[in-house]
């Protein structure tokens, strides 16, 4: 885990037996992601195991092309099926439900979770990777922006509900 950090066993080692030094936020941040354990926060410590997740790269105007995968991983601590995935968000029509482009979207396939009204959903377009929420025969955005106008369902690719969304700083 140390070297997946990158810092020495040294100072770990320091650290959990004499208890006089202190590591980094960046080291104990960097700790957690090497262990797919979550820092705990206030009084109470505890264990949430994580699953990696590949991220799938669009492709302009082939669905078939989306499933190709990238070297990039996510981890989600959503419990999710072996069927879910990750893909990066390309549009703001999500912009006033707090999903921006670059995003990491976790993503449940509607073969596992059928949407509900008002779910968030992901879906593919000519334009790459979209959301919107689910109000058939429309998927509506959640925008301020006046252009996004509500997407015809039967225009687009369903990939998926949305289960998690995940921004990088």
């Amino acid at each position: 885990w140390a070297r997946k950090a990158e810092t020495s066993a040294t100072n770990i080692t320091r650290f959990l037996k004499e208890l006089k030094y202190y590591p980094s936020g960046r080291t104990i941040d960097a700790l957690a992601g090497c262990t797919n354990i979550p820092v705990p926060i206030g009084g109470k410590s505890f264990h949430i195991s994580g699953r990696s997740l590949r991220v799938i790269e669009p492709a302009l105007g082939k669905v078939e092309a989306l499933w190709e995968q990238s070297d990039e991983h996510v981890i989600t601590l959503e419990p999710v099926s072996d069927g879910s995935f990750a893909v990066k968000l390309c549009s703001d029509r999500m912009s006033m439900a707090g999903m921006l482009p670059g995003d990491v979207i976790i993503v449940e396939p509607v073969k596992v979770v059928k949407p509900l009204p008002n779910d968030v959903v992901v879906y593919f377009t000519e334009d790459g990777v979209e959301a919107g929420r689910w109000h058939p025969p429309f998927l509506m955005p959640q925008s301020s922006a006046e252009d996004h106008l509500p997407v015809k369902l039967q225009s687009v690719h369903v990939l998926g509900v949305a289960r998690q969304s995940i921004r990088r700083f």
